[in-house]
């Protein structure tokens, strides 16, 4: 209750005012004294009625000019004041909650045989990072090309520290022809990459992938619906039966491989994409998870990762998320082209998840902390230390940062600030877990 009334005042009075006095306390007008005192002042002065009339209109008039400051050029002041106050309030809600947040490491007592490690810290590698056949070269020389690619960025995970990395089973990619062998040739390539270097892998399977364009339908899966606009893609039979044929697909291939640590069932399937606005609903969610669990005999986790917009309809699928998996992943940006604002984003969302995460006893990571440009944002290293720190306050430890793409962009113009900041954040949450630098 004193938590509540604080922020009732604080919405109440602008930033600041409760440190002094409000712009009331010399406007507010007692009518006992008001009469009293004047009434001595004009016995002791010889005051004229018209005098005493007179100076109590200049005082009312100096009350209502206090009160039009207060609730106009005071405006900006208020909301200042409504942000501190949220924040503070959500803050405190997630710090001194009555249980911590779940972390990734419950996950190992229901989940013994699975390889993935107690915390987690890594990055994830999209299909834009991935080298494109030249037509110059054979199929020799690019698969040659691919494989060292996949060697060395997996090297320079270890090197940064990072004892994770987030991939996806893109089913353009993987399986363009259906009357064809479907060709997992770049993702076997980063799973030995990944294994040689010590890197656990959450790999995503599903119609949805990490990284633009989303949905990464081969054209010959493609429907009416999946063309459409802001469509639940759960009700079109024909996408849903081939989608998981995939996913079996995959989840086969991959059962008894231990660099594989979490599943990870689509990318952000519940939020609908800005570019269709389609999503995929719990029901065929449901199916993919299970033909998951059915693969492996439930050896590894399912992690289902959201937008963290903090807005009603985010909020519901939060609770969807938690519903159906093992975890949840927090999609968290400091920036984007998003209605939600700033602080709806990086704090009114996860705080939401991590009340969520202790009613459910299912843990909560970061499944993409941006440190990416986007539009005419550029990610540098004050902002993703700021928010790295934030989820750090909020109890929400393990995290994957976005993306390992632009990392490599970067360094191709000499910047390497991010791989440091995200070293140094890497080696602060993992200690002695996190491997050496290379010199």
């Amino acid at each position: 209750m004193r938590k509540i009334a604080y922020l009732g005042l604080l919405l109440l009075f602008p930033a600041g005012a409760l440190q002094g006095k409000t712009p009331f306390d010399d406007a507010i007008i007692k009518p006992k004294t008001f009469m009293s005192s004047n009434t001595q002042e004009a016995k002791k002065d010889n005051f004229s009625r018209e005098k005493l009339i007179t100076k109590s209109k200049a005082k009312v008039k100096s009350w209502i000019e206090k009160v039009r400051r207060f609730f106009f050029d005071g405006a900006s002041r208020v909301e200042q004041g409504i942000q501190m106050a949220t924040e503070r309030f959500h803050k405190d809600k997630a710090e001194s909650g009555p249980t911590p947040v779940p972390i990734m490491e419950a996950l190992r007592a229901k989940f013994p045989n699975s390889s993935l490690p107690p915390k987690l810290v890594g990055t994830t590698l999209d299909l834009a990072a991935m080298p494109v056949k030249d037509g110059n070269e054979t199929t020799a020389q690019f698969a040659e090309r691919r494989r060292k690619f996949c060697f060395d960025v997996m090297f320079k995970a270890q090197t940064m520290g990072f004892n994770s990395m987030r991939l996806g089973a893109y089913w353009s990619q993987i399986q363009p022809d259906p009357t064809k062998p479907p060709d997992f040739g770049y993702l076997d390539d980063l799973l030995e990459a990944a294994k040689a270097n010590g890197i656990n892998i959450t790999l995503a399977v599903g119609a949805k992938a990490p990284g633009y364009p989303e949905f990464y339908i081969p054209d010959w899966a493609q429907t009416p619906a999946t063309k459409g606009k802001g469509l639940n893609l759960a009700h079109d039979p024909v996408f849903r039966a081939n989608a998981g044929k995939f996913v079996s697909m995959v989840a086969r291939r991959y059962a008894a491989d231990d660099t594989i640590g979490m599943w990870q069932v689509e990318n952000e399937p519940l939020d609908r994409f800005n570019g269709s606005m389609n999503s995929i609903g719990p029901e065929m969610l449901q199916e993919e998870i299970n033909i998951l669990r059915k693969a492996d005999g439930s050896q590894r986790p399912v992690l289902i990762n959201v937008w963290s917009e903090g807005t009603s309809a985010n909020k519901e699928n939060m609770r969807k998320a938690f519903e159906m998996a093992d975890a949840v992943a927090l999609d968290v940006y400091f920036n984007a082209p998003s209605p939600a604002g700033r602080h709806f984003r990086t704090v009114h969302g996860p705080a939401y998840a991590a009340e969520l995460a202790r009613k459910t006893g299912k843990p909560l990571m970061i499944g993409e902390l941006q440190a990416d440009d986007w539009g005419d944002y550029k990610a540098n290293a004050k902002d993703v230390q700021a928010l790295s720190d934030q989820m750090e306050r909020m109890g929400i430890k393990d995290l994957f940062f976005w993306r390992m793409d632009q990392n490599l962009s970067n360094n191709s113009r000499g910047d390497t600030s991010l791989d440091k900041v995200q070293e140094e954040i890497a080696r602060s949450k993992l200690g002695s877990e996190s491997k050496p630098s290379a010199p």
